[in-house]
């Protein structure tokens, strides 16, 4: 799944992308990674997840798919 929203002119422009198991946004403009939930284990999104090296390498792999999609 994949979603785009702003708010309003001036603001970032952030990126939702899930593989079912996690969901990561980010901002689109910068790349940055604003938050990653797990929601098998968190369905609430009360844990944000960024940074953990535990969930790199499958956070990135979202982020690089979503930013192909967009190009």
């Amino acid at each position: 799944a994949h979603s785009t929203i702003r708010m309003r002119p001036g603001l970032p422009t952030w990126v939702g992308v899930s593989d079912g198991e996690l969901r990561l946004t980010y901002d689109k403009d910068t790349g940055e990674c604003v938050e990653v939930f797990n929601l098998k284990t968190d369905p609430l999104e009360n844990h944000n997840l960024t940074g953990l090296v535990t969930y790199q390498d499958r956070a990135n792999a979202l982020l690089e798919a979503s930013q192909k999609v967009l190009s």
